[in-house]
């Protein structure tokens, strides 16, 4: 099942959308739908890592836990 498939009004899982695009990237579930994201490029890229290393310098100096990349799957509801 892909992305392309799924009629605009067809609402998916979490467990569902886990289940059928788990190992995948490029895409995420919002509210229920199925979106494709666009390939970023090396600015996106460059951004995000200086972020991660300032906030990953900061909560390791701290001793306040751990810092994901932007590449981690995050399940907020």
């Amino acid at each position: 099942m892909s992305a392309a498939t799924l009629p605009p009004q067809t609402l998916v899982s979490a467990d569902d959308f886990l289940q059928a695009h788990g190992d995948e990237s490029g895409v995420e579930l919002i509210d229920g739908v199925i979106t494709k994201l666009p390939m970023p490029g090396a600015l996106h890229s460059e951004v995000c890592l200086t972020a991660g290393s300032i906030l990953r310098d900061f909560v390791k100096s701290h001793k306040l836990g751990r810092v994901m990349s932007n590449d981690c799957f995050v399940r907020t509801r």
